[in-house]
């Protein structure tokens, strides 16, 4: 009879447990189904219609055009809203522009959950125009990319997490337009095409005549990353930094672990993959024209580490802050 009674006690308990669960279940769906909203607004607060809302993945700085490739684009109804098309714990940024607007960037992560929309408000911008002529003959270039176009280097530091980097390319009449940027600004940015040397540009937001003139030639590298214990291919995909006299230029690797740059200036360069801590890759030095054509082999380190300690040459006491 005790037995019977348990039985019968369990029984009703598990059923009840299980109602309870479909209940919580249930009630947290309800709870999860309304999706995340935003709403985009001018300086005046007031709503700023077909705004274009991009999901690009998260990134420390944008260096490459595809950084900008959106997981997903929205855009804002005639109030200003719009619906968040993926999960808010995703690691992404939010890039909100609209024409007059200054381009916008919010971190999109964790969002709290007593939180059911975002408000993204944007600020006045202005943008930069120019033309890109052959510098020989005057005749428009097409199809010369523009970018990235960001802050000069004089500009306050602090202003670079508001800027989004950006690029574009020129017309069939040569002409660009680089929108949505910090107002009164100085911005630099390259400009490059095939079969001509790559320029750097600095020019003022609000400037509507910039003048690139691209002259024709510049030199070539061609290059490979590798490892001790890795084939060039297994660094496919790498990010290749040249930098100097005023130009920083990204690239990738193929899928054999190569790379190649062309329509480099006359001066002195470094070239380095970018890697994962804590490896690092070899620095290589050039200078053109004379390593015109040379092949580069860019080494990654298997992770070492060096400890010591910097002492006083005066002294012998260990120097701190060094």
């Amino acid at each position: 009879m005790l037995r019977v009674h348990v039985e019968k006690f369990f029984r009703q308990f598990q059923a009840k447990s299980f109602a309870a669960v479909a209940i919580l279940l249930l009630s947290s769906s309800l709870i999860h189904a309304a999706p995340l909203t935003g709403v985009i607004v001018g300086p005046d607060n007031r709503p700023i219609p077909n705004a274009q809302v991009d999901f690009v993945p998260s990134r420390a700085e944008f260096q490459l055009p595809q950084d900008l490739l959106p997981r997903a684009t929205v855009l804002s109804k005639a109030d200003g809203t719009f619906v968040v098309p993926v999960e808010p714990t995703e690691d992404l940024t939010i890039i909100a522009y609209a024409p007059g607007y200054r381009r916008a960037r919010f971190t999109f992560v964790d969002i709290p959950k007593p939180y059911d929309r975002i408000g993204i408000t944007l600020e006045r911008g202005e943008k930069i125009e120019g033309v890109v002529l052959d510098a020989a003959t005057a005749a428009p270039i097409s199809g010369a990319e523009i970018g990235p176009v960001v802050l000069s280097p004089d500009e306050e530091i602090s202003l670079s997490k508001k800027h989004v980097a950006v690029w574009t390319t020129s017309t069939v009449t040569g002409h660009f337009v680089v929108d949505g940027l910090l107002p009164k600004r100085t911005f630099q940015f390259l400009v490059r095409k095939d079969g001509y040397q790559l320029a750097n540009i600095q020019a003022r937001a609000g400037t509507p005549n910039v003048v690139v003139r691209l002259e024709k030639g510049g030199s070539e590298i061609r290059g490979v990353v590798r490892s001790a214990t890795q084939r060039p291919a297994e660094f496919s995909g790498t990010r290749v930094w040249l930098n100097g006299n005023g130009f920083s230029y990204y690239t990738c690797t193929d899928e054999q672990g190569r790379f190649a740059y062309q329509g480099i200036p006359a001066g002195n360069f470094s070239l380095e993959a970018i890697v994962a801590h804590p490896r690092i890759s070899r620095v290589a030095l050039l200078e053109f024209p004379r390593d015109n054509g040379k092949e580069v082999e860019l080494l990654v380190s298997d992770g070492y580490w060096l400890e010591g300690t910097t002492y006083d040459a005066m002294t012998s006491s260990p120097a701190g802050g060094v």
